[in-house]
């Protein structure tokens, strides 16, 4: 089995500068995976994928950004109806305000909390999501610059915000 990955809307580090986000027009990012079982998988899929590149005159990479685009319906449609399918292709969609909740309760709760009681553990990441930039903004200054007195100004923020 193989498995390849890719991803799209990673601009770096979840990051604060000057009290703005840095994913602001990015607010989300995607890991696509192709899934192959054995060799005849993989050389049928290759096979699709060579005959639409073919077709369109295609050469190197294909961009989905540029597959998005106007002029590009054609070769769009094509690929999402001779390329791919439900058995070998996967994508997770991820938002970076809930990454970011996720990272705080893990820190703060830890993995168990996760683990026991994930429906629990993604509900509280989702509310802690909705929550305004000033919200995100201190916790990633605090992670920059972590310490014993910056984790207990920390804890007073988050006892102190209004949510």
């Amino acid at each position: 089995m193989k498995i390849f990955f890719d991803e799209s809307g990673q601009s770096g580090c979840v990051l604060q500068k000057e009290d703005i986000l840095n994913f602001q027009k990015q607010p989300t990012f995607a890991v696509g995976a192709v899934v192959v079982r054995d060799k005849n998988a993989e050389d049928k899929l290759a096979e699709k994928y060579n005959c639409f590149k073919q077709k369109y005159n295609i050469e190197g990479e294909i961009k989905g950004s540029d597959l998005l685009t106007r002029t590009h319906n054609d070769e769009l449609e094509y690929f999402l109806k001779a390329v791919l399918d439900r058995y070998h292709f996967f994508v997770i969609l991820y938002d970076k305000r809930f990454y970011i909740s996720t990272l705080l309760l893990l820190s703060l709760i830890g993995f168990e909390y996760q683990y026991l009681m994930p429906e629990h553990f993604y509900q509280q990441a989702t509310f802690l999501s909705l929550q305004k930039d000033d919200f995100f903004i201190r916790y990633l200054k605090y992670v920059q610059n972590p310490s014993g007195q910056e984790f207990t100004a920390y804890l007073k923020y988050l006892i102190n915000y209004s949510y």
